[in-house]
């Protein structure tokens, strides 16, 4: 080693020369790591990185057929751009948000329940059967519809709540005397008349609820009687 060499190692100071050295040994692994194809590794890295993300791709249904911005594995109805999550929910009878409750929002007509999965409009204003159903019918619903004891029950205790006076149901004899059917065209497996009707007493051919009645049972009522009622939609 010259002596200028020496020289300049007696005035460095330790510290600087270990800071040096540090630094000529990252240069050198850094080197070492070019030469050893490290950047390659890297890239195969990155493909297995890239084949972890197409695998969790594939589980995904990017389909958006009705071009709502929402795919079909969370959109409700991906027939349709004004249903997905997120959307207003009108009460038109729809889940239009997605969200597996009918119609939970405030513009309807009348106010709104829900019995299990479908939702009910209890409507004071008095009208025809025939108007009633009317109403129903321009929010996608269709009048009552009572296919059970714990429905009956329910629909009963709601809307005596409001009123105890008859309500108007889709239960109708309109078409055929006698051949009583509901007007969504379900099936009449459950009835719960009261005792002695329906006794089409003056051409009566609309079922309503007694709801002042203690057996929460049925009448039938001519058609053209004004009278509260009940609108359902339900899946």
């Amino acid at each position: 080693m010259s002596l200028w060499l020496l020289h300049l190692a007696a005035c460095t100071p330790v510290a600087e020369l270990r800071i040096q050295d540090t630094a000529l040994t990252d240069s050198a692994t850094g080197t070492a790591d070019s030469d050893s194809g490290t950047a390659g590794l890297d890239s195969a890295a990155d493909t297995a990185t890239w084949t972890d993300s197409a695998t969790d791709t594939a589980t995904v249904d990017p389909d958006d057929r009705d071009g709502d911005g929402h795919e079909a594995n969370v959109d409700c109805d991906d027939e349709d751009p004004e249903i997905h999550p997120l959307a207003y929910d009108d009460c038109d009878g729809v889940d239009d948000d997605c969200n597996g409750v009918l119609d939970d929002a405030t513009d309807c007509p009348c106010p709104i329940n829900w019995h299990e999965d479908h939702a009910y409009l209890f409507c004071e204003d008095r009208r025809s059967w025939t108007d009633a159903r009317e109403v129903c019918a321009g929010v996608g619903y269709h009048l009552l519809t009572v296919d059970s004891e714990p429905e009956n029950e329910w629909v009963h205790e709601l809307s005596d709540v409001l009123s105890t006076s008859p309500w108007w149901t889709g239960l109708n004899d309109r078409d055929s005397e006698g051949d009583f059917v509901w007007e969504d065209g379900t099936a009449l497996d459950y009835t719960n008349w009261h005792d002695g009707e329906p006794n089409d007493w003056f051409d009566e051919d609309c079922m309503v609820l007694k709801t002042f009645h203690p057996a929460r049972d049925w009448n039938d009522d001519a058609c053209e009687s004004s009278h509260r009622f009940i609108c359902e939609v339900g899946p």
